[in-house]
């Protein structure tokens, strides 16, 4: 995810650097472009698996919570399945 935002900010200087030398040309907002949408769509890729990831982790550590300790109550368990189900 850094690795997009790095490129992205490169990019976005490159573009600048050519501007304010006078030398940018529309291919070079084709290429930037193109580039930032490349890594855009890793980006966005990387967020979804890492949510999808955390989140089963998260549940996985809840459950493993729940099974060790043998002093909790039905209603403990049954408010947990509620919000682990509904939302």
């Amino acid at each position: 995810m850094i690795l997009g935002d790095g490129i992205a900010a490169l990019s976005t200087l490159a573009i600048l650097i050519l501007y304010l030398t006078g030398q940018l040309a529309i291919w070079h907002l084709y290429l930037a472009a193109s580039i930032n949408g490349g890594f855009a769509q890793i980006q966005q890729l990387a967020y979804i698996v890492l949510t999808m990831v955390g989140s089963l982790l998260l549940e996985s550590e809840k459950l493993l919570e729940l099974r060790s300790s043998p002093n909790k109550s039905v209603a403990n368990v049954s408010s947990w399945s509620e919000d682990v189900c509904c939302n």
